[in-house]
């Protein structure tokens, strides 16, 4: 959604059009000011294009349309039920909203996993320069112990040699590998099974499953509560979610339902990523009346589950990345101190 824009521009967008068409102000100079505020030259030549197609008679459902691979289908179907109920001011302040929520989860997440990442970088690091620039002092004085040396030091000193003699290679390899990984995981085969792992990886799973539920079931009854029919709330869900695995499962269920079923019989056939508490909810909300506030509670459920998971990141990797550390920095210790310790050994006895 939004390709090639950042969340930024994309929250002052929706909140632009929100108080602008809201108080009666035309689209087009509403449209208009969005590409003065705007400081990304891609997103205004895009915002340049919708003004042209609604000044010349389109409607602003169908200019967006037009953009669909940069706004997405969540954009378009909240666009096209404002502009069909008169509520097209409210609709953009709930897709600032929406946008605001996507984005604070987003950014909840990159903080909470920046400090193992500059911890074990740091690592990283720090045993790079003690098997480069450390240890090549060494090895004449390892050389010249005239003893067999540990096979920790042998290792060490056989992998600093390498990469004296290759570090090009290495660095292109590296490199390569990177982008490869990125071009093969595009697969879809191997796409899905990326992400069906990772769905029953302890932590990283939950998270994902609450984030991804978050987000589609906030779609989910935004849309249904701006008129949009169930399957199409469904359907853009399922194109909003980032893992494969929900995804399909919402696609699946806009199917089923077209077809006469309930959302919570839909739902229930799939348990591994729907829960029991999910299923109840919205067979609730159902017989009740109230999905749409049966599912903005979900939506917020999972909101709130996934801040108190990211704020527990730090603290449950901590004991993992202290034994990373000890491992590396310790390996490279102990090739390097092993065999002075055995030469002094050996000559005292």
């Amino acid at each position: 959604m939004f390709s090639r824009v950042p969340a930024k521009e994309k929250i002052m967008f929706a909140q632009t059009m929100a108080m602008m068409v809201g108080g009666g102000i035309v689209i087009t100079r509403a449209l208009s000011a969005c590409q003065e505020q705007t400081k990304s030259p891609y997103f205004k030549k895009v915002l340049e294009r919708m003004q042209h197609a609604v000044e010349g008679g389109q409607s602003l459902t169908k200019a967006i349309k037009h953009e669909e691979n940069i706004f997405g289908s969540v954009v378009v179907h909240l666009v096209h039920a404002g502009e069909q109920s008169g509520t097209l001011g409210q609709n953009f302040e709930t897709l600032a909203q929406w946008l605001e929520r996507d984005a604070r989860m987003r950014q909840e997440i990159m903080q909470a996993t920046l400090y193992p990442k500059i911890v074990f970088g740091a690592t990283l690091v720090v045993a790079f320069g003690l098997a480069i620039f450390i240890l090549p002092r060494l090895i004449p004085l390892f050389s010249g112990l005239g003893m067999e040396l540990p096979l920790a030091t042998r290792i060490l000193i056989a992998v600093t040699e390498f990469l004296q003699a290759h570090w090009l290679l290495t660095l292109l390899a590296l490199v390569g590998g990177s982008i490869a990984f990125v071009l093969v995981k595009r697969i879809s085969v191997i796409k899905t099974g990326i992400h069906f792992i990772l769905l029953k990886l302890p932590l990283v799973g939950t998270l994902i499953q609450e984030y991804q539920q978050s987000i589609a079931f906030h779609i989910v009854g935004t849309l249904y509560a701006s008129g949009i029919s169930l399957p199409q709330a469904l359907e853009a869900a399922g194109e909003a979610c980032s893992n494969v695995q929900y995804a399909r499962a919402f696609t699946r269920c806009m199917h089923v339902v077209e077809k006469g079923t309930k959302l919570g019989g839909a739902l229930a056939d799939h348990p591994g990523l729907f829960t029991s508490i999910v299923i109840n909810t919205i067979s609730v909300g159902e017989q009740t009346g109230k999905l749409g506030l049966s599912l903005s509670r979900l939506a917020d459920y999972f909101s709130n589950r996934v801040s108190r998971s990211v704020k527990q990141i730090p603290t449950l990797l901590e004991p993992l990345l202290l034994i990373a550390m000890a491992l590396i920095v310790g390996f490279i210790a102990l090739a390097i101190i092993l065999p002075i310790y055995e030469f002094t050994q050996g000559a005292q006895l």
